[in-house]
């Protein structure tokens, strides 16, 4: 297809001048990273004036995703939603309901397959098709993208922050899909809470719901405000470090 071909052109020459300027412009910020040196995805926010984010990977399962929300505004709190295409596809009211409780909608692919074996065209159509159906069913286009199972390679970073995403991991991971308790999961949570951190949970685990009041309490506990990953890296430039901090320029 012709559009398909004028975007892989463009994502290839945007790679072109990434390594030779070493500038990349995402999403709603944008990363600049010195030249030669691979794109690396964001796990921690940084300095955030004691913010931190709340994020779910939302693929398996919904019965639990009503009473995320009920419990995120019992504690005011924002969160953000990385969606694969098929759930989406079966839950639409759902993604209605996530964005106009104020939370969050991200990218998290169409199949939830590994990426990494992909063709950058695949890559493509993996993660355009999903903004696609985000923007048909709530009126939101994703700025963020999580790659499913956190699998990433140079390819499918640049071919995704080509195409104007900032990628996204976390510094937390709950481990909740492996059906920890809420005292194992706090266990992981607890120790690691900072400033800028972003903590993953899975939509429909076990113990989903008791492990995000314990994290929201925990939170309180340490003045830490639950906002949105988009809220966290917000405008402007940076860079990201080798351990996944992302950098403010100029500070």
């Amino acid at each position: 297809m012709k559009w398909k071909n004028s975007v892989l052109q463009w994502v290839w020459w945007m790679g072109a001048v990434v390594v030779a300027l070493g500038t990349w412009y995402a999403g709603g910020g944008s990363m600049s990273a010195a030249a030669g040196t691979a794109p690396r995805p964001v796990c921690n926010a940084g300095a955030n004036n004691n913010r931190a984010a709340i994020t779910f990977d939302t693929s398996w399962g919904s019965d639990k995703t009503k009473e995320i929300l009920e419990i995120l505004d019992i504690y005011d709190a924002k969160a953000t939603f990385f969606v694969t295409g098929f759930w989406a596809q079966a839950n639409p009211e759902l993604v209605r309901q996530i964005v106009q409780c104020g939370h969050e909608v991200g990218n998290h692919s169409t199949s939830h397959q590994d990426m990494t074996g992909m063709t950058q065209e695949e890559m493509i159509s993996e993660i355009e098709r999903t903004s696609t159906m985000l923007e048909g069913i709530a009126g939101v286009h994703p700025t963020l993208f999580r790659p499913p199972f956190g699998s990433y390679n140079t390819r499918m970073l640049t071919t995704a922050q080509a195409l104007g995403y900032d990628v996204v991991q976390w510094d937390i991971d709950t481990r909740d899909y492996d059906d920890l308790t809420v005292e194992e999961i706090m266990r992981r949570v607890t120790p690691h809470a900072r400033d800028g951190s972003i903590v993953l949970f899975q939509n429909n685990s076990r113990n989903v719901t008791g492990a995000l009041v314990q994290t929201l309490e925990h939170f309180n506990s340490m003045d830490l405000r639950a906002v949105t990953v988009g809220e966290l890296i917000g405008p402007g430039e940076y860079t990201v470090d080798m351990n996944g901090n992302l950098v403010r320029m100029g500070q």
